[in-house]
Parts: C-alpha cells; structure tokens; sequence
C-alpha cells in the first residue's frame, strides 16, 4: 500500500514539472491561417526568410509548385530592373539615301498609351516626313497570346494581344487625351465585321504575322493607325533591310516609371511587353520562351526548385512556382538594387493593388499580389517594428471563400509579424 502511494506522488510531481515548462512557439507561424475554415478546402504555402541573415524564418509547404498568378511580374520586374537601361527603347530607326527613314519596333508598350503623357516617339513621327515601317519575322518570335491563356478572357482588357509595335496599349478602348493634343479612337466596333474572317471577333488592333499580307496586303494595322493618327500617308512596309548596321535609338519614359505603372496596376500587357523587350535587347529577338529558358540557365540558375515558366504577366494557369523560387528572386533584387528604387516600383501599404489593405503599416510592406479564381498570392517585403527586413511568399491556391475574405486573413497575418517582431 505504502509503494503505491509513493508512486502515485512520483507521478504527480512530474507532471507539475513538465507543465511548468514553457511552450516555444514560432513568432511567425501560420497555424492559425492554415488552419481557418476559410482556407480548409485550399492549398498553403508560406516562406519567410531573414533578408539579412539569408536565413527562414519559417517555411510551410514552400517547396511546392503553385499557380503563382500576378507575382509572375516580380520576376518579370527583376530582368527589366536589371537589362533595360534607365529610359525605354521606344523606337530604332535609320536614314537610307533611297529608302528615306526606316523604324523598327522594339515592344514598348507605352507608345499612345493614355497613361502616359510624355509621348516622344508620337512627336518625332509626327514632325517627320513619311516613314516606312520594317518588318523582319526573324526578328518576331512569339504570338499574340501566351500559352494557356484562356477563351474566357479574349474579350477582357486584361489581355491584349502581344506586338513588336503596340499602338494605344493594344486596347479596343476609345482615349482622348484631356488636353487634346492626341486623339484616341475606338476601331474595335466599327471595323469587326470587316475583319472578322482573319482578327477573329476581337479589336483589329490585333496583330498576327501570319495572316498580314492576305489582310492588308502587307500593312501591319497598327501603321493604318498611326496614319489615321499622324495623318500621313503611308509608303510602304519594307520587309528586307540591312539592319545590324549602327542604327540611331529613340527613348520613350523612364523605365522605372514603366515598371511602377506595371507593378502598382498589376498590368498584364506592360509585363509581355516588357519581357519581349528584354528578350530583344538579350538575344536579338523577341521570343518570350527563349528568354524564359535563358533565365532559367542564368539569372535563375539558383531557382531552389526548377519551375513551370508559361508567360511574363501570370494570366496562364500553366505557370508553377514555389514560395521559395519567389523569394529567391526577392532576394535577388534587394541585393542587386537599390531599397529606394524596389520601394518606388513595389506599392507599399494602401497603394495600388494593396489599396485598402495594411493602412496601418503602410510603410512596413511592399508587394505584389495576383489573383484569379480559386488563387491569390502576395510576395514581397516586410520590416517590422524591430527593424528586422523579411522576404516573403504566402500563396493559396484551390481556395473556395470571397477573394476579399482571404486577402483580409493573410493581412492580418503579416500586419501581425510586421507588429510583433
């Protein structure tokens, strides 16, 4: 009797013992977001790393593949940042004694873009006489859609057919501009039917190579606009010219305002645009998968999983990418550039598609989101109260809630390192 008794007492004083040990938890775990029967149906995956110390903090299924959608722009951002130069290639062009000026294309997106008031580009042709327009589809290689992008959303201004010369943001929307120096029209109604047999039922601002001369006997539409803008009559398109002789260069806007329009409006057509752009200036083509692969093989070669790379702007779903991938190149870019400069393109709290979200430290985050049915993601960067400088991944995908729920809970998710570390 006497032995059970004391055996009894052993175990209760063990037990106190242990209980009184302290539990350590992780600062920044997510059991709690992981967990919300908001995400049960979801798939989760988080990645937090010390940007100083190069070290995670935390890390949550961050090495498996996502659809990363929009925060595909933060790699796209990174081979911008890092290749184009600090004013945009708006046009190249050269002076021929019996051709007369010849331009070249070279992707920029912002050429008649309304948001863009600075038009460069439009004065020089404007004040010129008539030009003629090289077109060399060795140079031009991709199509006007990327791969997996989705019939639902042909109609949407969200994606706009890709160019070597895009012309009003490629859009079928009507501008004007509201001091009336450029007018913008609206072809997309007017001329559909004519054009239904070759541009599809779509704006025929549409450009697609391979039906140019059976259309318009070899008149790219957007010259048809130029002209209609510039009012001058077009020459002729010229489509074999020595071209690797020295030609003169003419620059647009300042690229880094490019990239923050990009970055803060979360605008598909400027990230195809500007990747192709980088692809032109790299290899000597504009070819979006070759210069994904040079990527891959250069820049990314550190890629801590190889990933799915299906276009620059993240509308295809064929895109894979881990947390991990997308800090890696997080982390790139505050190491190769400037905070100033990532904190300029990157909207902070309460700006562009972080509007409405992190009022409260707006200062302490600057990011990307992407969303699309059933996805939404945000990557990018934290200081927090203790000035400690976090690179961040939080993706969810095949999430069945209100788009609006999900962001609000990884907000307070974030809001909660940013104040409590």
């Amino acid at each position: 009797m006497l032995m059970v008794m004391l055996s009894s007492c052993s175990v209760k004083k063990n037990v106190q013992s242990v209980s009184s040990v302290p539990v350590i938890t992780n600062p920044y775990s997510a059991e709690e977001l992981i967990h919300d029967s908001l995400l049960n149906t979801a798939h989760i995956g988080i990645a937090l790393m010390d940007a100083d110390k190069n070290q995670y903090l935390y890390q949550y299924q961050s090495n498996k593949y996502f659809i990363p959608a929009s925060n595909m722009k933060i790699m796209t951002c990174y081979a911008a940042m890092k290749y184009l130069e600090d004013s945009l290639e708006g046009l190249r062009y050269d002076m021929d004694s019996t051709e007369g000026l010849i331009i070249k294309g070279t992707g920029d997106p912002s050429f008649l873009h309304p948001k863009f008031k600075q038009q460069k580009i439009y004065e020089f042709l404007k004040n010129h006489k008539p030009f003629l327009y090289l077109y060399n589809r060795n140079t031009y290689r991709f199509k006007p859609f990327g791969k997996g992008w989705t019939l639902d959303d042909y109609y949407e201004d969200y994606m706009n057919e890709r160019s070597e010369f895009p012309i009003y943001g490629n859009d079928r929307n009507t501008f004007k501009r509201a001091d009336s120096s450029i007018q913008f029209y609206n072809y997309a109604h007017d001329e559909r039917k004519e054009y239904n047999g070759g541009f599809g039922l779509r704006s025929p601002i549409m450009i697609v190579p391979s039906t140019m001369d059976e259309l318009n006997n070899g008149i790219p539409y957007f010259i048809r606009l130029i002209n209609d803008t510039l009012g001058k009559q077009y020459m002729d398109v010229l489509y074999k010219f020595d071209f690797n002789k020295p030609s003169h260069v003419l620059y647009s806007q300042p690229t880094d305002s490019v990239l923050q329009y990009m970055m803060y409006n979360s605008d598909n057509f400027f990230a195809e645009q500007l990747l192709l752009m980088v692809s032109y200036k790299q290899l000597g083509q504009m070819s979006d998968t070759r210069m994904f692969d040079t990527l891959i093989a250069t820049d990314y070669k550190g890629f801590p999983q190889k990933p799915r790379w299906a276009d620059a702007c993240g509308l295809s779903r064929y895109n894979l990418f881990t947390p991990e991938d997308i800090v890696y190149v997080l982390g790139k870019t505050k190491k190769d550039f400037a905070a100033d400069r990532i904190n300029a393109i990157y909207p902070a709290g309460n700006q562009g598609t972080l509007k409405g979200f992190y009022m409260n430290n707006s200062d302490a985050i600057h990011a990307k989101t992407g969303s699309m049915n059933g996805v939404f993601c945000i990557s990018g960067y934290l200081t927090t109260k203790q000035h400690k400088h976090i690179t961040f991944s939080v993706m969810v995908n095949n999430h069945q809630s209100k788009a609006e729920l999900v962001r609000r809970k990884i907000e307070s998710y974030l809001s909660k390192i940013i104040e409590q570390n």
